[in-house]
């Protein structure tokens, strides 16, 4: 199963959700490099500043915060904006002590520089569930064109061969087999996909959005489905699509259970 995080398809802008967040002195996590290992602390922003932005440091942390600050070593961040998680790294630049939040509370709190680069990873929103070798669900897949309308039959050149591995009403997960041939696209590539499963079939378009090499050839692949207007024929679909993923789900959750009753039985 692919993680819960993922890199978004969507354009954003990472600098102004930083800003958001600021702005709205929202929380986030504080990973404070200490020896060989880093250590993650809960804290909050406090303010704007023209060279950065003030934090707020964690109990216990200035002698460190101090070491951080005369090594020149960077610090990390992670915080969580609208559907992103946004990861930095920024330098110390200011400790400031009982820096007033208001008439009645102080805080200690340092000033971080505005990061020239950050990254916004996208959160999936829907849950994804794996699919067994032995499932009875089927799966084809063609590459097509921007052109081509979806319900158009493809050519039969343009199929590629692939397993299942997870599903979600967002997208899926396949393995796509060497045998006969590698799959012949690349990231961005538009794809008609045919899915069924007892009396549910489904078709559907989506595009690649992940590509990651197996050791023994093949080729994981993550796909976004196109997203299904509210015309009655794509409300069947979706509705199709969603109760496959929740019967996938509760087959998922009953053989954990059985797991975990063989090992307490054992």
């Amino acid at each position: 199963m692919y993680s819960e995080w993922e890199a978004g398809s969507m354009k954003v802008d990472e600098q102004q959700l930083l800003r958001d967040a600021v702005a709205r002195n929202a929380g986030f996590v504080l990973s404070l490099p200490t020896g060989n290992v880093v250590v993650h602390h809960k804290s909050r922003f406090v303010a704007a500043d023209d060279e950065g932005f003030w934090v707020q440091i964690p109990d216990g942390t200035r002698g460190l915060i101090d070491r951080l600050m005369a090594n020149r070593q960077t610090v990390g961040l992670s915080l969580i904006a609208s559907s992103f998680k946004v990861v930095f790294t920024s330098l110390i630049m200011q400790f400031r002590a009982e820096m007033p939040l208001n008439s009645q509370i102080t805080i200690n709190a340092i000033l971080l520089a505005w990061p020239a680069q950050l990254a916004a990873i996208q959160r999936r929103a829907s849950y994804r569930a794996s699919i067994r070798l032995d499932a009875d669900l089927a799966v084809h897949a063609w590459c097509i064109s921007e052109e081509t309308a979806l319900p158009d039959p493809p050519a039969a050149d343009t199929q590629i061969h692939v397993i299942p591995r997870n599903l979600s009403i967002d997208g899926m997960g396949l393995i796509c087999l060497t045998d006969p041939q590698p799959p012949p696209f690349a990231l961005d590539q538009r794809l008609r996909i045919e899915i069924a499963h007892a009396d549910c079939r489904l078709l559907l378009g989506g595009r690649v959005r992940h590509l990651r090499k197996l050791p023994n050839g093949n080729t994981s692949v993550g796909v976004q489905f196109a997203k299904l207007d509210l015309c009655p024929a794509n409300r069947s679909t979706l509705a199709g699509l969603t109760n496959l993923v929740g019967q996938l789900q509760r087959d998922e959750i009953r053989r954990h259970r059985f797991v975990e009753a063989i090992g307490r039985a054992g």
